[in-house]
C-alpha cells in the first residue's frame, strides 16, 4: 500500500473516532438532562405529596378542634336543651362501605376518617326515638335496608337515596 493511501485510511479513522466521540458525549449530555428532568420531578411529586398530607392533617385538627368547641358552646348556651322535644331528628348514618375497587373523592375520604359509617343503627336509631321527637327522617340508599329493621311510616324515593320518615304522635 502506499503512503499517502496509509495516511489517508489514518485521517478517516481519527475523524470517524472524533464523531464517534462526539456523538457519544452529546448522548450522554441527552441522558444526564433526562434524568435530572425526572429527578426533578420525582422531587417535586413528593414535596406536593407531603404538602398535601400536612394540609390535611392541619384540616383534620381544625375540623376536630371546631366541633369541640361549638359542641361545648352549645352545652353551655342550651343547658335545658334536655326538657325541649325536638321536631325532626335527620340522621344520615353513612352507606356501608363500597364494594367497588375505586375510591371515594378525597374530600369523603377524610369524613369517613372523621366520622365512621355507623355500625351499630339500632343504638343509633333508638337514641333517636329516645329524644322524643315529632318526626324522624333517615336517608338511605335506594334499594338499602331500613334502618335498623323498623319499617317507616312513610318514604321519599330518590334515584340514589331514600328518605325513611317516621312519625310519632305528638302527645307520646
Amino acid at each position: 500500500m502506499k503512503k499517502r493511501t496509509i495516511w489517508t485510511i489514518a485521517v478517516v479513522m481519527g475523524f470517524s473516532f472524533l464523531a464517534l466521540l462526539f456523538l457519544q458525549l452529546k448522548y450522554m449530555d441527552a441522558m444526564i438532562k433526562m434524568k435530572k428532568e425526572q429527578l426533578d420531578e420525582s422531587v417535586n411529586k413528593a414535596l406536593y405529596q407531603a404538602a398535601r398530607n400536612l394540609e390535611l392533617n392541619e384540616t383534620l385538627r381544625y375540623l376536630e378542634r371546631d366541633v369541640n368547641e361549638t359542641e361545648r358552646r352549645a352545652y353551655k348556651n342550651d343547658s335545658n336543651a334536655a326538657l325541649k322535644r325536638p321536631d325532626v331528628i335527620y340522621l344520615d348514618p353513612m352507606f356501608p362501605e363500597r364494594q367497588k375497587s375505586g375510591l371515594v373523592k378525597k374530600k369523603f375520604q377524610l369524613i369517613h376518617y372523621l366520622e365512621a359509617p355507623a355500625e351499630n343503627e339500632e343504638a343509633l336509631m333508638q337514641a333517636a326515638i329516645a329524644a322524643r321527637p315529632l318526626k324522624i327522617v333517615v336517608k338511605r340508599p335506594a334499594k338499602g335496608p331500613y334502618l335498623a329493621g323498623l319499617k317507616p311510616s312513610y318514604s321519599l324515593d330518590g334515584k340514589a337515596i331514600r328518605y325513611d320518615c317516621y312519625v310519632f304522635p305528638e302527645n307520646a
